[in-house]
């Protein structure tokens, strides 16, 4: 868990932080490598339980960068948009059926083994589900790159809380009008949204790839931003 406490308000991470920093420090460190020397069966689990925190965040962090700015810098970097570029094109792969899809990052390793990679930008641009998945990465490359610009080389960063996964756009647009807290939006406002769009891409694009991409998203912020709202629920109740 990560937090931290001032007089006013406790701001909670209890889902996993993914910034550069963190992702190094957190292979390092973790007891993972322990449990292997110690041939501990429970190094399974964690192993498993790490790639199902990675998948719920790289899905998130995909939709996220549309919707926030101003990212705190242990919450996002270069490590996790990398990853999230990978993961978006083997979900949008032909060589893995579509309701593998969630789970084509995994597989691709395995898989390039027996199809032909000699031409990649073929892999990538041509041999795909979903036409609108592929513009949604070039969306994603431009604005990522223009996220991390910001945060590394201007240090446009949430300074005042290094955890928080970004001040979301529908709340500052609304909360000179709507009395509506931030973590309301974050946590109902910006999946239920993302839900939509995918719905509609479903009914008129009949676009299942993308529909099941966004889905994915979708239910992987709430996920990741319900947990985090819980645990301050609890703890200011506690208080």
């Amino acid at each position: 868990m990560n937090f931290k406490k001032s007089k006013n308000e406790f701001n909670i991470r209890l889902a996993p932080l993914y910034g550069d920093s963190d992702i190094l420090l957190s292979i390092y460190h973790s007891k993972f490598w322990e449990q292997i020397f110690k041939k501990d069966k429970s190094a399974t689990f964690l192993f498993f339980r790490e790639l199902v925190r990675l998948t719920i965040e790289m899905f998130a962090y995909s939709i996220r960068v549309f919707l926030r700015i101003k990212y705190g810098k242990r919450t996002t970097g270069i490590i996790l948009t990398i990853a999230t570029v990978y993961m978006i094109i083997a979900f949008n792969s032909v060589h893995f059926g579509v309701y593998l899809s969630p789970i084509a990052l995994y597989l691709a390793p395995f898989k390039y083994f027996f199809i032909d990679v000699s031409n990649p930008s073929k892999l990538i641009l041509e041999e795909i589900h979903s036409q609108n998945l592929l513009g949604f990465l070039y969306a994603f490359l431009f604005w990522s790159f223009c996220q991390l610009f910001t945060m590394y080389l201007l240090g446009w960063t949430n300074k005042k809380d290094t955890t928080k996964r970004g001040d979301s756009l529908i709340y500052l647009l609304l909360k000179n009008h709507l009395d509506i807290q931030e973590s309301t939006i974050q946590s109902l406002v910006e999946p239920i949204l993302v839900g939509v769009i995918a719905i509609l891409f479903l009914k008129i694009n009949e676009d299942f790839t993308f529909f099941l991409f966004l889905s994915t998203a979708s239910i992987s912020l709430m996920i990741q931003e319900q947990l985090d709202s819980a645990q301050n629920d609890i703890l200011k109740s506690d208080s």
